[in-house]
C-alpha cells in the first residue's frame, strides 16, 4: 500500500487515482474534526470541501517534509481559524467523539440500568470535552481521534511540543475530575 506522502506526490504529477485514495482514507476523520468545531452539518460540509479544494490547489507545491496528515490537518485547522475570525462567534466543538459507535454500543445492551448508566456517562463525557478550552480540546481531539503525535499536533496548531504536552495534561486532568464517577 502506498504511503500518503507517495500518493500526494503522485497526485501532484496528475494521478487522479492517487487523490481518490487519499480522499477515501482521510475524508471521515477530517470531516469529524471540522464538525467538532462548527457543530453544523451543512457548514461542516462546506468547510470540508474547502479543505480538499485547498489541498488540490496546493498539490504542486507539496513537499513531503512531514507526514501528509500533518499537512492536511494544518490546512483544516487554518481554515477553521480563518472561519472563526470571519465570524464573531467562537469556534464550537462537538464533543461527540465516537458518538455513533457509543450509541450503537449502548443500544445493544440488554440491561436497561446498564444502558442508562452508559448513556449518562457518555453525555457527561461529551459535555466535559466540549467544556474544555478550545486549545486543550483541539489537542485532545487531534490525539485521541486523529491519532496524531505531539509533534504533529504542534505542527498542525502552530505550537511547540511542550505547549501541546501541557495542553493535553490539563485536558486529561480536567476530564478525569469531571468524569470521576464514570471511570
Amino acid at each position: 500500500m502506498d504511503s500518503d506522502e507517495t500518493l500526494m506526490q503522485a497526485f501532484a504529477r496528475g494521478d487522479q487515482k492517487a487523490f481518490d485514495m487519499l480522499y477515501a482514507r482521510h475524508k471521515g476523520p477530517v470531516f469529524r474534526f471540522i464538525l467538532r468545531h462548527v457543530r453544523e452539518q451543512e457548514l461542516a460540509n462546506e468547510l470540508h470541501q474547502e479543505v480538499w479544494f485547498k489541498l488540490i490547489r496546493a498539490a504542486e507545491a507539496y513537499e513531503a517534509k512531514a507526514k501528509f496528515t500533518t499537512y492536511l490537518y494544518h490546512i483544516a485547522n487554518n481554515l477553521l481559524v480563518d472561519h472563526g475570525r470571519r465570524n464573531t462567534t467562537h469556534l464550537q466543538a462537538v464533543s461527540d467523539q465516537y458518538e455513533e459507535d457509543d450509541t450503537v454500543l449502548a443500544s445493544q445492551l440488554n440491561d436497561t440500568l446498564g444502558q442508562a448508566i452508559i448513556e449518562d456517562c457518555l453525555a457527561l463525557m461529551r459535555a466535559a470535552v466540549q467544556a474544555l478550552p478550545v486549545v486543550q480540546r483541539d489537542a485532545f481531539v487531534l490525539q485521541q481521534e486523529g491519532g496524531h503525535s505531539l509533534e504533529a499536533i504542534a505542527d498542525i496548531t502552530d505550537s511547540n511540543r511542550e505547549t501541546i504536552k501541557s495542553r493535553l495534561r490539563f485536558a486529561i486532568k480536567t476530564l478525569r475530575e469531571k468524569l470521576r464517577d464514570c471511570l
